[in-house]
């Protein structure tokens, strides 16, 4: 069968589920399933409001809120506890993720169902059955709607789950220990930023940006840029910190080669190499459905991309991921990646490479500055001309190393969950597709198969 057909006809499992001999239970019977109120989201200011977080920013690596809610406005039930097993019910549903550290005093969408399970072990197990392409195949074959799918809290109750008791504890190991490292990976990360911030104690008075002039002189240096963002005062007031407290500093074409490969034509297929847009690099544990084939007229090589480089989204909104910079990993290596990703990457004689993450990414402090150069209306881009010529402070070795160490750590970390994460699931999708005698691709293993089921 095709995948779309796959997906819908994912029901079908609810039958072969009937007819074996495991212990098998519908989710509502042993978790608690809910959906809080729907949210009228009165908006504040920033200082005045508390953080919100609209479903696809909660799968986010660094979720940022671009919206604060009234507290009086806002009710407590959209906040979560950490380890809560999160559903997206609308868009594209059936997407699954355990909620951590990086979601703490943030109130999220009610698009999320919740699913509380008061035994550690078995919420481990249906976490990770909930990530299954079975469990994933049974809630988008749930929904309901024709533009915009839904799925209710009666469908996720209904959802069968057949529990392998050999495999509660072992799964439960795992994803102890993806938790445990996206924890940690979110604290390394945001320690790094705070000694960031810390070595920029001296900071000049903020410039309002309701009104300023630009002398032309600068306005015409370089590459002569005319819109206003280019010249901001906050983008200004980042500069000058960066000079009052830094040993010195330096551009970032100096320390490092900034360039994006060219466009071209992607011929998707079921066989080939695998392909990231922009928008899966920033999200934890993506999943990969896009495949290029050698009829993609290009030379491979060109657009892969090599552990410690920085991957730089450079095509998108500016509220959005432009301007996000990720580490590169082992997990990036041997994929192709969208020619909307930035490269740089660092002479590693010069700088570490966590290091110069950290500065771009700090988002009161790199982000502005790498924001400030987006040009376009309908959809900002970043040209490497302009990147090359951002200010990069150079601080001690000794703290630079232990902002690199940080950084860097985090990144190895949320690789090693992502990493435990898949083999948990791989190990429960084998071990039901032997009992149920079928194979992922849809071909017949045994007396059944999906199609005869459906």
């Amino acid at each position: 069968m095709t995948r779309k057909s796959f997906y819908r006809r994912g029901l079908a499992f609810v039958g072969v589920f009937d007819d074996q001999d495991f212990r098998r239970a519908n989710s509502g019977s042993f978790a608690k399933v809910w959906q809080p109120g729907r949210l009228k989201g009165i908006q504040v200011e920033r200082e005045q409001g508390i953080p919100f977080l609209t479903a696809t920013q909660v799968f986010d690596i660094w979720p940022t809120p671009r919206k604060w809610l009234a507290p009086s406005k806002t009710p407590a039930s959209l906040f979560v506890e950490p380890a809560t097993i999160l559903v997206t019910r609308s868009g594209t549903v059936g997407n699954a993720i355990l909620s951590y550290s990086a979601h703490a005093d943030f109130v999220i969408s009610d698009d999320l169902l919740r699913v509380e399970v008061e035994d550690s072990g078995l919420r481990s197990y249906v976490y990770a059955f909930l990530r299954t392409r079975f469990g994933r195949a049974m809630m988008r074959a749930s929904h309901y709607g024709s533009v915009i799918k839904h799925l209710e809290v009666s469908h996720l109750n209904q959802l069968p789950i057949p529990v392998l008791d050999h495999l509660i504890d072992e799964t439960h190991e795992e994803v102890t220990k993806v938790f445990e490292a996206r924890n940690e990976a979110f604290r390394l990360d945001t320690d790094a930023r705070y000694r960031i911030a810390i070595a920029m104690a001296d900071q000049p008075e903020v410039v309002s940006e309701e009104g300023y002039t630009v002398s032309a002189t600068r306005l015409f240096q370089r590459r002569r840029r005319l819109e206003a963002s280019a010249h901001s005062p906050g983008a200004a007031f980042v500069t000058t910190a960066y000079h009052r407290n830094s040993s010195y500093v330096t551009s970032l074409g100096e320390i490092a080669r900034v360039f994006v490969p060219g466009r071209f034509k992607r011929i998707f297929g079921k066989a080939g190499t695998p392909y990231l847009d922009s928008e899966p690099i920033f999200k934890i544990n993506p999943n990969l459905t896009k495949i290029l084939t050698p009829a993609t007229k290009i030379n491979f090589d060109d657009y892969m991309v090599q552990r410690g480089w920085l991957l730089m989204a450079c095509s998108g909104q500016v509220y959005g991921i432009n301007g996000q910079t990720m580490l590169a990993n082992e997990w990036h290596e041997r994929k192709v990646i969208t020619q909307h990703i930035m490269r740089v990457v660092p002479d590693s004689g010069e700088v570490r490479p966590g290091y110069l993450q950290t500065v771009l990414s700090h988002p009161a402090l790199g982000q502005p500055l790498v924001i400030s150069q987006a040009y376009g209306t309908s959809v900002p881009e970043l040209a490497p001309d302009d990147i090359e010529e951002l200010p990069i402070p150079r601080l001690t070795r000794d703290v630079e190393s232990a902002i690199a160490d940080a950084a860097e750590r985090a990144s190895d970390l949320r690789m090693q969950a992502d990493k435990n994460e898949n083999e948990a699931v791989a190990r429960l999708e084998d071990e039901l597709g032997d009992k149920l005698g079928l194979t992922l691709d849809r071909s017949r293993r045994g007396p059944r198969n999906i199609s005869q089921v459906a």
